[in-house]
């Protein structure tokens, strides 16, 4: 089954702003929750989803929404 098109529309600021993003939905068994996949592929979020990020880009996001790790 799938995928099916959809729209994110979370309020992810680091990665998509405030603006809805297309992206295949993806379902999964025993009632996982789906998993999506942004359509656009030079998109930030879909680079990202494709290749990971850094530590140092994680913690970025991490501190832009409050959550400072420690650092070793």
């Amino acid at each position: 089954m799938g995928p099916w098109p959809g729209w994110l529309c979370n309020r992810l600021e680091t990665w998509l702003g405030t603006e809805p993003q297309a992206v295949w939905v993806q379902p999964r068994w025993n009632r996982q929750r789906p998993t999506l996949q942004i359509q656009d592929e030079t998109h930030p979020l879909a680079i990202a989803q494709r290749d990971g990020i850094t530590e140092d880009r994680l913690v970025e996001i991490l501190e832009y929404y409050g959550h400072a790790p420690d650092r070793c």
